[in-house]
């Protein structure tokens, strides 16, 4: 997967020295600057490790060429294009309606905490801690909301896939007349 062109892995690894070497100057520092480069520490963690879930929602067990090779191999004789079809739109609703409902869920939370700041600023009792927990949350939402944004892509290579996964089956049935 690719973030602005740039690849996931080759994204991650700046990402991991930066964020020892802030956990590094973190632990040296004294004074009040310690707060704020442990935070930004903190937000560098969460975005890192929240790239990865777009990716890991993308990735389903079985890569859709198995799946459908899979399908077609076992049951062959009693599978038809309609129902190669309906396979190919389960797999898309799956992946739709988990990416919708982690943003409708991060969204609803997102509203939450930025309509009852003061609220969670009574609560947490730091104007710092209740700023990073809403940018936070509102990094996810992005995240989520660029996730919702890939679909497409992901829905035409499925759809490739499909229609190599057709022209197996039609091969399939004319080897077996």
């Amino acid at each position: 997967m690719k973030f602005f062109g740039i690849s996931l892995r080759r994204l991650m690894i700046p990402l991991i020295v930066i964020d020892l070497a802030l956990l590094i100057i973190t632990f040296s520092i004294k004074s009040w600057i310690f707060g704020f480069v442990l935070y930004f520490n903190i937000l560098l963690v969460f975005a890192a490790i929240s790239s990865l879930i777009p990716y890991y929602m993308f990735k389903q067990t079985m890569d859709s060429t198995e799946y459908y090779k899979t399908i077609i191999d076992v049951g062959y004789t009693f599978l038809d294009e309609g129902l190669l079809f309906k396979f190919f739109e389960m797999r898309i609703t799956n992946m739709r309606n988990s990416i919708f409902a982690y943003l409708a869920i991060w969204l609803t939370l997102f509203l939450a905490s930025v309509t009852n700041y003061k609220k969670l600023y009574d609560y947490l009792g730091n104007p710092i801690t209740t700023t990073v927990l809403v940018i936070l949350i509102g990094m996810a939402v992005g995240l989520f909301f660029f996730a919702s944004i890939g679909i497409d892509r992901e829905t035409i290579k499925e759809f490739k896939e499909l229609l190599k996964a057709k022209e197996y089956l039609i091969k399939k049935r004319n080897e077996k007349l």
